[in-house]
């Protein structure tokens, strides 16, 4: 085998160790790309959880039209997230493994040289090609720095599209997906540490009337108002959500039947003081409401919604503007 030039020794030896220091960096950066794809594939498992793919296949209504917009949405964002993430490391991985082949192919031909003029030759090839490298890992340093900045703003924006994807867009309650969710978890925790929830639902009167007479827009502003007045009069720990069109519901932790009823009265005398200015007229509205409470040996959640909905209509049929109570196996 040749002799290697003495001369020649030092500089092969710091070209060999920017090239294993150039490695580090790169399996770091993808290492990072890796970590953040995670987090987008993390975020998009979260929204599937929120808006399943085949609604019509959960026990749960199909997502709203306001729904689906968030959700078309943010999809779309992490989906072009991640295209980005894919661009930056397939560039990373190819022009690395581009700038190491060549290096390798100097080494090899160097060992193989023999007058010093050709190994001199090589060797400045070689620090010519470990410049470029790191220049090359330099812009792409540059690029993943960008793209970590633009990546902390985009989680804002994900954490963001995730609430707004749990709320009813009208009145910013909790949706009907969401009121769902948290029914099965009081379940369990009744379940598991024996306290009680109460339940409520309530449906504004002659809604119906209210959109015919003075428009879907005066309609919209009364279940805004309605829906403040409900969360105006709930404790913190309770949850308020919008059911569909113009009933809502009220979870309540730790309460009894007639807690709820007491509760429930408050948010009925509540939405009553409401008044909307309609031109010359002023719009006074009421809400029927029904209660019942958790029977933890026997209730579900389908079984549940189905007795305070009944509650709800003998508040009607009893002539509305008033609550009624049904308790477990006293109907």
């Amino acid at each position: 085998m040749p002799r290697i030039p003495a001369d020649c020794i030092p500089g092969i030896a710091n070209s060999v160790g920017g090239l294993g220091s150039n490695q580090v960096i790169l399996c770091w950066i993808i290492f990072v790309l890796f970590v953040i794809a995670m987090f987008l594939v993390w975020k998009i498992w979260q929204l599937r959880l929120i808006f399943p793919p085949n609604p019509a296949a959960t026990a749960g209504p199909p997502p709203s039209g306001g729904e689906k917009k968030v959700l078309a949405s943010s999809r779309q964002t992490i989906f072009s997230q991640l295209q980005e993430l894919s661009g930056i490391a397939r560039g990373l991985i190819r022009k690395n493994t581009e700038h190491f082949d060549a290096v390798r192919k100097f080494q090899d031909a160097f060992q193989r040289t023999g007058p010093e003029e050709e190994a001199e030759e090589i060797r400045r090839q070689l620090l010519e090609e470990m410049d470029r490298m790191l220049k090359s890992c330099e812009k792409f340093g540059a690029t993943l720095n960008n793209a970590t900045r633009q990546f902390g703003r985009r989680q804002e924006s994900m954490e963001q599209i995730l609430v707004d994807s749990s709320l009813d867009y009208l009145t910013r309650l909790g949706n009907r997906r969401v009121f769902d969710s948290r029914l099965k978890e009081e379940l369990f925790r009744t379940r598991r540490y024996g306290k009680p929830f109460a339940l409520i639902m309530m449906d504004i009167d002659h809604f119906k009337a209210v959109n015919d007479d003075h428009g879907h827009l005066t309609g919209d502003q009364i279940i805004k108002l309605a829906a403040q007045a409900m969360e105006a009069q709930v404790r913190i720990t309770d949850f308020v959500a919008r059911f569909g069109g113009e009933e809502f519901v009220i979870l309540l932790p730790e309460a009894t039947g007639e807690e709820g009823r007491a509760v429930a009265e408050k948010v009925r005398q509540a939405v009553r003081n409401i008044r909307l200015n309609y031109g010359d007229r002023v719009i006074q509205i009421t809400i029927s409401a029904g209660v019942t409470v958790i029977d933890p040996s026997n209730d579900t959640p389908e079984s549940l919604v189905n007795r305070v909905d009944r509650a709800l209509l003998r508040a009607k049929k009893n002539g509305r503007n008033r609550v009624e109570l049904i308790m477990p196996n006293n109907e």
